[in-house]
């Protein structure tokens, strides 16, 4: 009887290995390893792809030659099939967009001679993210990583305390890719979407103030006060109201949940149409409001005029993470945040965002914008790290790299 949890372990994993996308080919020798490419395409606008292998979660698209390896030796886990894929690679740095991803730190140990670099992706929290892993993980385990290329010192510093490594200040990969611009449309505010199916929060982590598992309807209690604020906020004001889509799928589901919070409410609904259109949105935008997307801290990262109404915390056992700016040890309101669920809150703070002078609202950045996120326009400090390691690179040293849709 010991033997049917294994059993049905087997062929839950070649269940899924069938319904994966294939390599049928044994991976070739390259000398840099792009880990994970769910994420990490954006890397090809600056890696020659002729000298890089990209590893895919084996449950989207397996190698054969590496899943039956795994399978042959009885050991068939993410982990064991990341090491098989290495090996077999054996390139001199791995490079990942998946900053939170457990099994790249862990690949060190596997792997002292390889060159690890792990790039941050999204905003990260700690009751559902990667520094719950750190905090939970179990004993033993080894983590590992050369460098880290962080949104700022404050995460940087909190990278180095569980994984090691150089911290690197870079800001986000994508978001540097954008040049700044002046052509934005003055009278109109854009809210950034935070939307996601309720099938995406299933997860025991996540306790309200009582201890009890957070529901979805938990989870967008805030967007209930800040969504009809906001319109009605915008018509007083003379101001267009627009909503920014978060999912490049499922928007009749995303269009109907903020038509059931806004009703005859006036305002305008943009879907994400790809991977990058969120940050032409934001770039025309004269005002962003968000709560804790990662695109409203890219928004302050480019000195956009951003109002921040970061109190999802209110609802959940421990608030910390959820706060503005963390993991940097903000005070809880300031000239364009609060991590208060106050309407009086949110009024003065998108006061201040709209009415601010332009040298009042440059100072308030100065102080503030560039310690939440750095801003590296075309990504020097990325394209300095790739030669140094003599990583293959292609860029046109004049200009930024024109942006690639890789995911739709």
């Amino acid at each position: 009887m010991r033997a049917l949890p294994s059993i049905r372990k087997a062929f839950n994993y070649l269940r899924l290995f069938l319904l994966a996308e294939k390599d049928w080919r044994k991976p070739d020798r390259k000398p840099i390893l792009i880990f994970d490419g769910r994420t990490g395409q954006p890397l090809l606008n600056y890696i020659d792809p002729a000298h890089a292998s990209v590893l895919y979660d084996w449950r989207e698209r397996s190698n054969l030659y590496v899943f039956l390896r795994c399978l042959l030796s009885f050991k068939l886990s993410g982990l064991e099939y990341a090491k098989r894929y290495v090996a077999a690679v054996h390139p001199a740095a791995a490079i990942t967009l998946s900053d939170n991803s457990a099994t790249f730190y862990e690949l060190k140990a596997f792997f002292p001679d390889i060159t690890m670099v792990s790039i941050q992706f999204s905003w990260r929290g700690e009751e559902t993210d990667i520094f719950h892993y750190f905090k939970t993980r179990a004993p033993g385990t080894k983590l590992g990583v050369d460098y880290v290329l962080a949104y700022n010192d404050e995460v940087g510093r909190l990278y180095q305390r569980y994984v090691g490594g150089k911290a690197l200040p870079v800001g986000s990969l994508i978001n540097n890719h954008f040049r700044r611009t002046n052509k934005i449309e003055p009278r109109s505010v854009v809210f950034i979407s935070e939307f996601r199916p309720p099938s995406s929060h299933v997860t025991d982590d996540l306790k309200t103030k009582t201890g009890e598992k957070a529901t979805w309807d938990d989870i967008y209690s805030l967007e209930r006060m800040v969504l009809p604020f906001l319109a009605e906020y915008c018509r007083s004001k003379g101001l267009t109201f627009t909503v920014c889509g978060a999912k490049t799928r499922d928007h009749a589901m995303e269009l109907e949940f903020y038509r059931g919070l806004l009703g005859p409410r006036e305002w305008r609904w943009l879907p994400r149409t790809s991977w990058y259109s969120n940050y032409g949105v934001i770039n025309g935008a004269g005002f962003v409001v968000f709560i804790n997307s990662t695109l409203g801290y890219e928004s302050l990262a480019r000195g956009k005029r951003v109002a921040c109404f970061s109190a999802r915390g209110n609802w959940y056992q421990d608030p910390t993470s959820w706060k503005f700016g963390w993991p940097s040890k903000l005070p809880d309101t300031g000239p364009f945040w609060t991590n208060h669920a106050d309407v009086d809150e949110f009024r003065r703070v998108l006061e201040y965002t709209t009415s601010a002078s332009d040298p009042e609202w440059l100072q308030t950045w100065r102080q503030f914008g560039p310690r939440i996120m750095a801003y590296d326009e075309g990504n020097s400090q990325l394209v300095a790290l790739l030669r140094k390691l003599e990583v293959p690179v292609k860029i046109d040293n004049e200009a930024v790299p024109a942006l690639k849709a890789v995911r739709t």
